[in-house]
């Protein structure tokens, strides 16, 4: 029920107006944020798409509207996060078949790949969103994920590689919470031995 701004703030803008409305073409009511660099809207409807414009202030004077953004509040507005390790992490295999070993979470994780608001989100998603769990997972082969079937989370699946002997092989992970958020695609790689590779042959000589 509550949308987190954070901005850029020029230092020539002496606050920073937010609009925020239902529809595209309405700019609606104006929120001052002050200049401090994030503000939190509360307030709002969950699931209910708004749009919001930025505006510049510098002694009065009203700057440029900004493009809309949409953003639409969710009660868990988190995507789960997770992990695949072919054959619990080997770099080699001599079968096809191989285990898929498997971690996911949908509570909210601090690490890499974050913005500079960061730690910002992070606060807030831990005080407020709701972790729905039920999460899902899907496998592939492909990196489009075409076909790829959702089932339950489970710590261990049997697995079908999708290439030839001597190459490196490539599986793709994608895991689903109860709300609908879909996690970023991971994967992991494994090289499919050639046949009789670790064999040794002896000539034999007949007399």
């Amino acid at each position: 029920a509550s949308v987190f701004i954070g901005w850029s703030r020029p230092f020539s803008y002496t606050q920073m107006i937010a609009y925020l409305s239902t529809t595209p073409d309405d700019p609606g009511r104006p929120i001052e944020m002050g200049q401090k660099g994030d503000f939190l809207i509360t307030g709002l409807l969950n699931d209910q798409a708004y749009y919001i414009r930025l505006q510049g202030v510098n002694e009065g004077a009203l700057g440029d509207l900004s493009d809309p953004i949409s953003v639409t509040p969710k009660a868990d507005p988190n995507m789960p996060s997770g992990t695949v390790l072919i054959e619990n992490g080997r770099q080699r295999t001599s079968s096809k078949q191989v285990a898929l070993y498997v971690s996911a979470t949908d509570t909210p994780l601090q690490g890499a790949a974050q913005g500079s608001a960061a730690h910002q989100t992070d606060l807030y998603s831990m005080l407020f969103d709701v972790v729905s769990g039920n999460i899902q997972m899907r496998f592939s082969n492909s990196q489009d994920m075409q076909n790829a079937a959702w089932e339950p989370l489970a710590e261990r699946k049997t697995w079908t590689l999708d290439c030839n002997p001597g190459e490196t092989c490539t599986v793709y992970a994608q895991f689903r919470d109860g709300a609908g958020n879909e996690s970023l695609i991971v994967y992991d790689t494994i090289v499919l031995e050639a046949a009789n590779a670790n064999q040794l042959f002896l000539p034999v000589i007949s007399r």
